[in-house]
């Protein structure tokens, strides 16, 4: 028995590791945090940690997939990935 999926929104959940200079100090900082992305990837919301100076942050981010806007002769078709 196949279970239906919808491959329009695609979810997807992961950890991310940032190294991001959060006090401005120009020394980058040791976070971790969690991401859930919808549609393949293009938009993400997550939670995160900052280790140096003990703070939570949230963020989200919108990627343009560029690889799938153009095909170059002899690229491998990313669409299915």
């Amino acid at each position: 028995m196949e279970v239906p999926r919808n491959e329009y929104i695609d979810a997807g959940i992961g950890t991310s590791v940032p190294l991001a200079d959060l006090d401005l100090d120009g020394k980058p900082d040791l976070c971790l945090g969690g991401v859930f992305s919808l549609f393949r990837n293009v938009l993400s919301v997550g939670v995160g940690y900052d280790f140096d100076i003990d703070v939570p942050y949230t963020f989200f981010g919108i990627s343009i997939p560029v690889l799938n806007l153009f095909t170059f002769p002899g690229s491998k078709d990313t669409s299915s990935l």
